[in-house]
This record gives structure tokens, sequence and C-alpha cells, in this order.
């Protein structure tokens, strides 16, 4: 029999106090992290770029456009961190990809899901691992597994328990749930992780990142622990009502008094 579950609250206390790297920074950054994270096995000198399922020299970067450029597999917009204030969730290597710009604009902000077909088809020829859709974006059987695993390890790393924003003290970023970022939530990606376990190149990234940041991914190294179902229920974005109010109210606030 399985293994019992360990508690919520123990196993994500250990994943807290991580080695952060700033975002970008002369000094190492991530753009430095992953050249060797997402190294090609075949060409170190390259880096392994998601979605288009291909390499590119790593010591380019972004060169205006031409190189390659930094996948947030949770996107900014919907966690409301922020990478150039070098947020702790924008940053953490395990939810952090090397990807081509295309590809990394073509998913742009939109959640994970299953997209209707019958035979593979990706939306564009230069994303071959992605089909998008009316807002959702499936990923290819050969990479859906890792990602499911990295959304996890986010959603109970960043669940908004005592965090701490490099930008302005107390968090200001939303908690994060898995309803939000995958239709069909933590079942959906359950069901990937376990149709879709590590791969030798998986397992190997998380050595690295551990490495480096000080812990692995406990979903990579245990992948029998999405049977704990430790996502938190519902969902941490704001209902459409309550945005629009406060967009209101702060347009409101920033209008010049009346004559």
């Amino acid at each position: 029999s399985a293994a019992p579950c360990p508690p919520r609250a123990q196993l994500r206390q250990q994943l807290v106090g991580h080695t952060s790297f700033p975002y970008t920074s002369s000094r190492t950054d991530t753009w430095d992290v992953l050249k060797e994270a997402d190294a090609d096995p075949a060409t170190a000198a390259n880096v392994w770029l998601l979605y288009a399922n291909r390499s590119t020299n790593g010591a380019q970067e972004y060169n205006s456009g031409a190189g390659w450029t930094r996948e947030h597999l949770w996107p900014q917009s919907l966690a409301r961190y922020d990478a150039n204030s070098n947020d702790e969730p924008a940053t953490d290597l395990h939810a952090l990809r090397a990807a081509v710009q295309s590809c990394n604009s073509h998913r742009s902000n939109h959640v994970f899901g299953a997209v209707p077909h019958t035979v593979w088809a990706p939306s564009r020829d230069d994303c071959p691992l992605l089909i998008c859709e009316s807002g959702v974006c499936e990923p290819h059987d050969y990479i859906k597994g890792e990602i499911a695993r990295a959304l996890m390890y986010m959603a109970l790393r960043y669940d908004g328990a005592d965090d701490v924003s490099a930008s302005s003290g107390a968090e200001d970023w939303l908690d994060l749930r898995l309803a939000d970022i995958a239709v069909g939530g933590e079942a959906l990606l359950t069901s990937w992780s376990d149709a879709h376990p590590p791969s030798a190149t998986e397992i190997a990234r998380d050595a690295t990142i551990r490495r480096l940041q000080g812990f692995g991914n406990p979903f990579v190294s245990d992948p029998t622990l999405t049977r704990c179902r430790y996502d938190e229920p519902g969902s941490s974005l704001p209902s459409p009502a309550t945005a629009t109010a406060t967009a209101t109210a702060t347009a409101t606030a920033a209008a010049p008094p009346p004559c």
C-alpha cells in the first residue's frame, strides 16, 4: 500500500527559504541558471526550448528578440507577482523555463487545459508541443507531466502563508490555486502527472535546481504525492464585479478634484 501522505503544512515548510536568484542582473541570475537547468543534453552550450522542441545557443539570451526568453508556467498576470521586482514565485526556477519568444507570446497568459482534437495539430508550426484555442493551451504529452508537477509545486509553495515580497515587504501576489491555472484544476493536472511520470531529463533538471536553489520539487522526487490532493480549494482571482469595482475606485482616487 502507498505510504501515508505527509501533512501539507509540513511538506510546504520544507520548501520555504530557498536560495533566490535575481531575475536579471550582472551577477548570477535566472538567465544563467536556466542555461544550466535547461541545457540541451546533446549540445551543452544550447538551451532546450519548451514548446518548440528544439534548442538554441544559450549564451545569446534574449538578444533583442533573436535569442530566447523565459517562460513563466504560471503567468505573472494570473498571479500578480513581478519578476522585475524579484518576487520569489516569479524567479523560482521550478516553474521558469527557457522558451522561444514566439511560443512564449503564443501561450501568453492562457490557462492550461484540454483542447479538443483527434490528431495532434499544433496551433503554430514553430511551437510543435502546444495547441492553444479560445484562451486555453494544451501541451503535448511529451511535456504534460512536467508542467503539471511544476504547477502543483507552485500551488503548494506559494499558497499565501507568510510569504514576503522582495518589492514591498508583505506578500502582494495572489495565493496560488490550481483552479486558476488549469481548466479542471487539480484533477486535470493529477491525471497529466500520473499518465506522464518524470523522465530522466526532468529528474536531472530537478537535481540541478535542488543543487542551486536548495531543494527540489517533491512531486518530481515522489510523483505519488499527487494522490494527496494538497491544493487549497477555490479560486483566489477576484470576481469580475470585484475587479471592476477595484478598477473604478482606483481611477476615481487618481482623478483630479472637480473644479
